[in-house]
């Protein structure tokens, strides 16, 4: 078996190309392995007015982005093969220290139109608001960060983390009071927010990998019940580092048997990994919109979810679902 795992392996990585070097286009965007989109320059050849030039430069920019996720999906499905999953469901292929996934995150989350002018006017002034939000998040985790033990410093860890997710709702659900923005300004806002998102994802796992190395997993007798929650969050949202997140799915399992982790926490992180890795969740924990409904993604045996999360501690289904709508808001309408 050992053996088939590591001819599977090979034969991923095999399969991967080295990623050429990025367009000229996107250098001035790319320093220093970070990606800052700056005034979206790069996509001036998908709007009108571009001349012949910039046309060419967006059509490389987007062939190099659909090489780059081909070969970091290349790479993670390998590393999943050579951890054990011998066919990796995992499908989203900007992981890591891609710069494909920064790219892909700063893309606005809304249509940015035709007319270069009224994207560069609206970028301004989503800029701003999205800096002072990046900033006040900041702030926050400054005055958290209070603390030199293990249990004080897991728990203000995820601060900016979820000032900024939350943020993301933007008068809906329970985020109300933001000032109202039109649909391409909170496309920007958004795509702004999850590059700093993403950013704070990759610290926080390089922080939790050292955390780990020194301590093994943060149980609910070692740190206390809420830094042992923060543990489990900074995993949950380590989605770039599936390898990662498998390898601490496995650490949590005997302990979750045990009481020594939540029963609840075990059951969140199975799900994101088992979507990631066979395609079905057990708990019916990850939710997705679909024709404008909230609904589970696939599950490994509906009938059964119901008793898997009472085993869990988790409420039933129907009454989680309502929880996420009330926090987040509705689906977005189905688009015909």
């Amino acid at each position: 078996m050992i053996r088939r795992l590591a001819l599977l392996a090979a034969a991923f990585l095999a399969t991967a190309e080295t990623l050429p070097p990025a367009p000229a286009v996107l250098t001035p965007y790319l320093k220093d392995g970070t990606f800052d989109p700056g005034d979206y320059g790069y996509l001036r050849g998908r709007f009108d007015g571009a001349t012949a030039a910039q046309v060419a430069d967006w059509a490389a920019v987007q062939a190099w982005l659909k090489h780059c996720r081909a070969v970091s999906l290349a790479e993670v499905r390998a590393q999943l093969v050579a951890a054990g999953v011998t066919d990796p469901a995992v499908t989203a292929g900007r992981f890591g220290e891609a710069p494909c996934g920064a790219i892909d995150m700063a893309y606005p989350q809304a249509d940015p139109g035709k007319d270069w002018a009224l994207f560069q006017t609206r970028l301004a002034s989503a800029r701003r608001i999205a800096s002072t939000l990046i900033w006040s998040a900041a702030l926050a985790q400054g005055v958290g960060d209070n603390g030199d033990t293990l249990p004080a410093r897991l728990i203000a860890r995820p601060i900016t983390d979820q000032v900024l997710r939350l943020s993301l709702s933007w008068n809906a659900g329970e985020q109300k009071g933001a000032p109202p923005l039109d649909p391409m300004e909170a496309g920007i806002v958004r795509a702004l927010t999850w590059s700093a998102i993403r950013a704070r994802d990759h610290a926080n796992t390089a922080w939790m990998k050292t955390v780990v190395a020194e301590h093994g997993w943060p149980t609910i007798a070692q740190v206390g019940a809420q830094a042992s929650n923060s543990a489990w969050l900074l995993v949950q949202h380590a989605d770039d580092d599936p390898v990662f997140q498998l390898r601490m799915l496995r650490l949590m399992e005997p302990l979750a048997r045990s009481g020594q982790v939540a029963a609840g926490d075990y059951a969140l992180l199975y799900d994101r990994v088992m979507l990631q890795t066979t395609g079905k969740q057990r708990y019916g924990t990850q939710w997705t919109c679909a024709d404008g409904m909230s609904q589970p993604q696939a599950l490994e045996d509906r009938g059964k979810v119901e008793a898997y999360r009472t085993a869990a501690g988790l409420e039933p289904l129907a009454t989680y679902g309502a929880r996420l709508a009330r926090l987040y808001g509705p689906c977005p309408p189905a688009s015909h």
